[in-house]
């Protein structure tokens, strides 16, 4: 565990897409690092075993000498390029368009709903595509639990996706002038890290995430029984309830960190919903 978690530490230098992506995080990493956690290695490694057996494709080698070699014409890894002094170099291009693969511990986004689901996934593809200044790319999903198979042993089934995406002039004019705004505001907040709450917040999923408790259930005073959200709100709707009169619940919020830098970075004093309510 040792050796795998030193394996993903990372001691690079200068200003790269992902420190601008989620600077604030990639600024107290630089600054106070922290060991991972055993289960952050764990999904890291995850992660990379299936990117390299997608690498395989784009030509390079593993060393696997009883692996067939299948390649995909114009399926390269991703090369390392420089713009405004910002690093980058996506999972691989494919047909020259930058092209990102992730793995996923939850099902696939419905359709209409990619740009909700993988909202974070589209920012850094944005990202590659505005410095590669190509505004089509690749997006390449693996979802490790989907779905609902017909096999009672093994419910779930992995799933892959594989979406062609085009953004508009818009988004690539936004994106090419906020690199270039958080790449000089970023540089200095490592000399002090006072500064560090002059940069934008980091993606919301990585600050951490509000959990319900519910404190009192709601209460169907005709029923004389315990309701839960959402039946507890259609209840009186339905034939059964009609006219019936519900208590609603009564719940408490508590935030969730899941950064481990939330206590310093205090992003709720720009966004009151990242901390406690």
């Amino acid at each position: 565990m040792g050796a795998l978690r030193q394996s993903f530490t990372e001691t690079r230098t200068g200003v790269h897409l992902s420190d601008l992506l989620n600077p604030r995080q990639s600024t107290f990493r630089r600054t106070m690092p922290i060991p991972l956690t055993a289960s952050e290695v764990l999904y890291f490694l995850a992660g990379r075993g299936h990117e390299e057996v997608f690498a395989r494709l784009a030509g390079v080698e593993t060393g696997a000498s009883a692996v067939q070699v299948v390649k995909i014409p114009g399926f390269l890894s991703g090369e390392g390029r420089l713009k405004y002094g910002i690093s980058y170099r996506p999972d691989f291009r494919w047909d020259t368009k930058p092209t990102e693969f992730k793995t996923r511990r939850s099902n696939l986004a419905e359709p209409g709903q990619e740009s909700i689901r993988y909202a974070h996934y589209l920012e850094q593809l944005l990202g590659y595509c505005c410095l590669d200044e190509v505004p089509y790319g690749h997006l390449i999903v693996f979802s490790l639990l989907e779905g609902r198979s017909n096999d009672p042993l093994n419910p779930t089934h992995p799933e892959l996706a594989v979406y062609d995406v085009q953004f508009s002039p818009g988004e690539m004019q936004r994106m090419d002038a906020e690199l270039q705004k958080r790449s000089l505001a970023w540089l200095p907040a490592l000399m002090d890290p006072r500064l560090i709450q002059n940069l934008p917040l980091c993606e919301e999923w990585l600050c951490g995430k509000p959990r319900k408790k519910v404190v009192k259930p709601a209460w169907c005073t005709e029923c004389r029984s315990e309701l839960s959200e959402p039946w507890a709100s259609k209840h009186p709707s339905t034939k059964k309830g009609e006219g019936h009169t519900v208590t609603p619940e009564v719940v408490e919020w508590h935030y969730e960190p899941r950064c481990p830098y939330h206590p310093i970075c205090e992003p709720w004093k720009v966004d009151p919903n990242r901390g406690p309510r």
